[in-house]
C-alpha cells in the first residue's frame, strides 16, 4: 500500500514525493490548516441549553494541548494531511485507570496495518514503530482513526492508488519544464557535418567538441548565446518546442485538475484565471460546504464514539472561525443575530475573543429594543410579528439569488431540467444555514424543541425546493412576488406544530 506507484508517465508517486508537488502541496496545506486553526470545544446539552465545558479535560485536549509535546493545530493538522494523502490519520489514545482520555498521540500511517481478530472479529491496529521492530496491536477503542473515502467501510483509500496517473502527469511535465530550462530553455540537437563535408575527427575529439558546446550553452543562464562551429560543422534541432507541446497549457490544467481530486475552488490553490467579484463569495462557500465540513464532521463523530461516554457530551468544531478574515461580513452576521435576540452582546464579545461586559448578558428584539425576558409580557403580537419579519427577509434574499440564478441560466440557453437539479441541490443547504438563526429565535418565541429544529428546518427546505423545481420545469417562476412571506408562514406554521405535539 505504501510502496512507490509508478504511473505511466514513469513517474515512481509516494504520498510524500507528492508533497514535492506544489498543487498537491497547497491543497493540502489549504485544507488542513483551515480544519487546524477552527475552534473544536466540548459542550454538555440539558435540555435545549447547550453549555461549554471549558475546564474539562477533553477540551483542553482538543481545543488547546493533546499531548506534552504538540499542540492542538499540529495535531490536527497532521491527521488531515495523513488523511488527505494516505487515506488515514491516526492517534493512539491514552486513557488512565479510570478509562478517561487523557493524551493523544500521532501514528504515522505507514506503520499501522489494520485487522481483525480471528475469534472475536474485532477491529485491531498493528502498530510496527520501526523497521524489523515489534509490533504492538491497538485496540480500536484506543485509537483515533480519522479515515477518508473508503471502499469497505473501514480503511479509507490512498490518494496516491486512486490519482497516481494525473499527479505522475503532473510531477512529469515539471520535472520535463526544469530538465528544459536546464538545458538551457532549447530542444536536444546534435551537431553534424555539413552535407558534403567530410572532416578527419575521431572519437576524443568529437567528444571534446560536444562538452565544449555544453560548457558554453547548457544552463538556464546561459541561454540565447550565440554559437560559433568551425567549418563542416551545423546544427541540428530533434526535441519538439514547447509551443507544439503547449507546456504551458498543460501545467495550468494540471492545477485545476489537482483542485478537482481535492474539491477545492481553483482559487485556493492559486489558479485565479476564473475567480471574479462576483463569483468570490461563492466560491468560498463552495469551499467551506464542500472542502471543510465533511472533515469537520468526520473528526466531530470519531471524537463522540471514543474520546467520552457520556451521551449528554457532543464536541463541535465552530465554522463561525472562517468570518474572523471578514470584518463586514462577521459585523452584518453580529448584528443581524443581536437584533433579533439570538446572541447577546457578551456572546459577540466571547466570539471576538474580548473580555465580557457588566450587563452584557441581556438579549433583545426590536421591540423598542427592550430586554428579551420583558418582551413576552409587554406585546407578544409585537414580538411575533418582529420573528415574523426576519424569517421573511431571509426567504426573500434567498429567493433573489435563486431568481438571478435562473436568468443567467436560461438565458444562457441551458436544460433548466438537468440545471435546476444540480443548482437546488446546492441551494437547499444555503437556504437552511440562513434560515436557522430566525428560525431558532422563532422556536424559543413559540416553545418548540430546538432539539429537533435541524429536522423541521429540513423538511421545510425540501418542500420550498420541490415548489421550486416544479415552477422552474413548468417555467413559471416570473410571479413569486409573495412567495417569501407564504414561505415565512408555513415555517412558522410547522414550529407551532411542533410546539403542540411536545405539549400534548
Amino acid at each position: 500500500m505504501f510502496a512507490p506507484t509508478r504511473s505511466t508517465a514513469g513517474i515512481n508517486m509516494t504520498e510524500e514525493t507528492a508533497l514535492n508537488y506544489g498543487p498537491v502541496f497547497s491543497a493540502c496545506k489549504v485544507i488542513s490548516e483551515t480544519v487546524a486553526m477552527l475552534p473544536w470545544r466540548v459542550f454538555k446539552i440539558d435540555g435545549q441549553r447547550r453549555e461549554l465545558l471549558g475546564g474539562s479535560k477533553l477540551d483542553n485536549i482538543l481545543h488547546r494541548q493533546p499531548n506534552d509535546e504538540m499542540t492542538a493545530f499540529r495535531l490536527r493538522e497532521y491527521l488531515i494531511t495523513s488523511a488527505l494523502l494516505w487515506g488515514n490519520g491516526y492517534a493512539e489514545i491514552e486513557r488512565n485507570m479510570l478509562g478517561e482520555v487523557v493524551a493523544l498521540w500521532p501514528l504515522h500511517p505507514s506503520q499501522i496495518e489494520i485487522q481483525r481478530n480471528e475469534v472475536t472479529r474485532e477491529l485491531v491496529y498493528k502498530f510496527t514503530p520501526d523497521a524489523g521492530g515489534h509490533p504492538v496491536y491497538l485496540r480500536k477503542q484506543d485509537v483515533f482513526h480519522l479515515a477518508g473515502p473508503t471502499s469497505d467501510g473501514v480503511c479509507g483509500r490512498s490518494m496516491i492508488s486512486i490519482a497516481r496517473e494525473s499527479w505522475g502527469f503532473g510531477v512529469a511535465a515539471e520535472q520535463f519544464g526544469a530538465a528544459y530550462f536546464g538545458n538551457g530553455g532549447i530542444p536536444a540537437v546534435v551537431i553534424q557535418e555539413t552535407e558534403g563535408v567530410t572532416t578527419e575527427m575521431d572519437k576524443e575529439a568529437a567528444a571534446n567538441l560536444v562538452a565544449s558546446f555544453d560548457a558554453k550553452h547548457r544552463g538556464a543562464n546561459k541561454a540565447g548565446r550565440t554559437a560559433y562551429l568551425e567549418k563542416g560543422f551545423e546544427i541540428k534541432k530533434i526535441g519538439v518546442p514547447h509551443k507544439e507541446a503547449q507546456f504551458i497549457e498543460s501545467r495550468k490544467f494540471q492545477v485545476t485538475e489537482i483542485a478537482r481530486w481535492f474539491r477545492l475552488p481553483p482559487h485556493k490553490i492559486g489558479d485565479m484565471e476564473k475567480a471574479t467579484f462576483s463569483n468570490i463569495e461563492q466560491q468560498s462557500i463552495d469551499f467551506v460546504v464542500d472542502s471543510i465540513m465533511p472533515w469537520a464532521q468526520r473528526l466531530e463523530q470519531e471524537a463522540d464514539m471514543k474520546l467520552h461516554r457520556d451521551e449528554d457530551i457532543i464536541t463541535k468544531i465552530n465554522l463561525l472561525g472562517l468570518l474572523r478574515g471578514d470584518s463586514q461580513a462577521r459585523g452584518e452576521y453580529y448584528t443581524k443575530l443581536w437584533g433579533i435576540g439570538v446572541f447577546s452582546p457578551n456572546d459577540i464579545l466571547g466570539l471576538e475573543d474580548m473580555d465580557p461586559v457588566d450587563g452584557g448578558d441581556q438579549r433583545f428584539v426590536p421591540l423598542n429594543m427592550i430586554p428579551l425576558t420583558e418582551a413576552s409580557s409587554a406585546d407578544r403580537s409585537s414580538a411575533s410579528s418582529s420573528i415574523r419579519g426576519v424569517l421573511v427577509d431571509a426567504h426573500q434574499r434567498m429567493m433573489n439569488k435563486e431568481l438571478k440564478a435562473l436568468d443567467r441560466a436560461a438565458g444562457a440557453g441551458k436544460d433548466l431540467d438537468d440545471w435546476g437539479t444540480t443548482f437546488y441541490n446546492r441551494h437547499r443547504l444555503q437556504l437552511a444555514e440562513t434560515l436557522l438563526p430566525g428560525a431558532n429565535a422563532a422556536a424559543e418565541y413559540l416553545g418548540a424543541d430546538t432539539k429537533r429544529l435541524d429536522d423541521l428546518i429540513a423538511l421545510h427546505c425540501e418542500r420550498y425546493i420541490e415548489t421550486s423545481l416544479r415552477a422552474v420545469m413548468a417555467g413559471k417562476w416570473d410571479n413569486w412576488e409573495n412567495r417569501p412571506g407564504q414561505a415565512a408562514d408555513d415555517l412558522l406554521q410547522r414550529l407551532a406544530g411542533a410546539s403542540k405535539n411536545e405539549q400534548s
